[in-house]
């Protein structure tokens, strides 16, 4: 399998975990990469969802994260408020309650979340790629 600079991960500033992440297949890179976005998302949902305000609780089980869009640059997760068909008031409210609105003050979820979880999410993708790392190492 050919190996390449897939992904820069200089974001984490681990010299490195890069240069070992670089070495990898460029598939391996991938699922290490999705892996541990996602594992770093989960924790702006589960903060996210935390900080929800509770009526019926579409919001908070609206709150998901998604694979993002492929592309060259390598792979993306989301945390997305729920599609306006799946809230039982059939309105398209979340948008309404994170930034406010004249009549409404804000209640930041997703942005609080990215704000105070930061430091964890990024530890934790750190963490999730040193792992995946060294469980493709042992499969070998």
């Amino acid at each position: 399998m050919a190996t390449k600079k897939m992904f820069d991960i200089s974001l984490l500033g681990d010299k490195d975990l890069q240069r070992t992440l670089n070495r990898l297949p460029t598939v391996v890179q991938g699922k290490a990469m999705r892996r541990a976005l996602r594992t770093g998302a989960k924790v702006v949902q589960e903060d996210a969802k935390r900080r929800a305000p509770v009526d019926q609780g579409d919001l908070r089980r609206g709150i998901k994260v998604r694979s993002g869009r492929r592309s060259r640059i390598g792979p993306s997760m989301l945390v997305s408020f729920p599609d306006r068909t799946k809230l039982r008031s059939g309105g398209y409210y979340p948008i309404a309650i994170e930034y406010g609105t004249r009549h409404q003050r804000a209640q930041p979820m997703l942005r609080a979340a990215i704000r105070e979880k930061r430091l964890k999410v990024l530890a934790t993708i750190r963490a999730t790629l040193a792992a995946e790392i060294r469980k493709f190492r042992s499969a070998r």
